[in-house]
């Protein structure tokens, strides 16, 4: 059975890595009152949960567990619509969606020194065109959602200015209890092998770890990991992406 979570009940404890995290993060930003972010809970025959499933403006989080009721789960998400789902990779193919995308969960694993830096407001508009490709992304949808995560705690920008231009970023996308999720990594092309995605991925790992946050990233199969691992991120899972389209 799948229950929609009200606004006057605690956001539910299974634990599903950063699937959970994610849908946790939207939760203290948003709670459950709003119409574009909702979140569900699906029990079996002994009122035992088996998955929690959000959606942020048809951008679904599935955090699972094994006994899950996959053919109730895929129903369901057929009757509300969605653009995309986003979970754990040994539970996607329980989803039958061609397009999909998978990649690797990495933990940072080393102690990074301290940085003490406030975090000032980027310059969005400059950060979404670094991020996304013309009509790839609304920019209101995107600025709407950043925005108000980051002023209500469960996000943080770190941005590269260089003569007034904005040429690299990382942000941590979620945290909640004591974890933190980072990506949307980028450097401009034509200031890469300066430093600057390290600057920022750093300034913000060192950052959260000083303020108690285990710090996770997903990044994609076969990319970056050569980077990451320098700074001291090691493989700990898989996730996967399923555009419907």
């Amino acid at each position: 059975m799948i229950k929609l979570l009200n606004e006057n009940t605690p956001f539910p404890s299974l634990d599903d890595g950063v699937f959970s995290l994610r849908q946790r993060a939207f939760f203290d930003a948003y709670g459950a009152g709003e119409k574009f972010f909702s979140v569900w809970v699906q029990t079996d025959e002994n009122e035992k949960m088996t998955a929690v499933i959000s959606s942020l403006s048809g951008d679904v989080t599935l955090a699972l567990k094994e006994e899950a009721d996959f053919e109730e789960i895929n129903g369901f998400l057929k009757a509300i619509g969605f653009s995309s789902i986003f979970l754990n990779k040994k539970y996607s193919d329980f989803f039958p969606l061609e397009k999909k995308q998978t990649g690797k969960i990495m933990k940072l694993e080393k102690v990074l020194s301290e940085t003490y830096y406030i975090f000032p407001e980027p310059d969005y508009k400059a950060v979404f065109n670094l991020l996304f490709e013309e009509n790839e992304v609304s920019f209101s949808d995107w600025f709407t959602d950043i925005s108000h995560r980051i002023r209500h705690g469960s996000a943080i920008a770190d941005t590269v200015v260089e003569n007034g231009k904005t040429v690299a970023c990382a942000f941590c996308q979620a945290k909640s209890g004591c974890d933190a999720l980072i990506g949307s990594v980028k450097t401009d092309k034509n200031y890469r092998n300066k430093g600057f995605g390290t600057l920022t991925v750093t300034r913000l790992c060192s950052y959260l770890q000083k303020n108690g946050f285990r710090v996770y990233l997903c990044r994609e199969e076969n990319k970056n990991k050569d980077f990451y691992s320098r700074i001291g991120f090691i493989d700990c899972g898989e996730w996967a992406s399923i555009k419907n389209e």
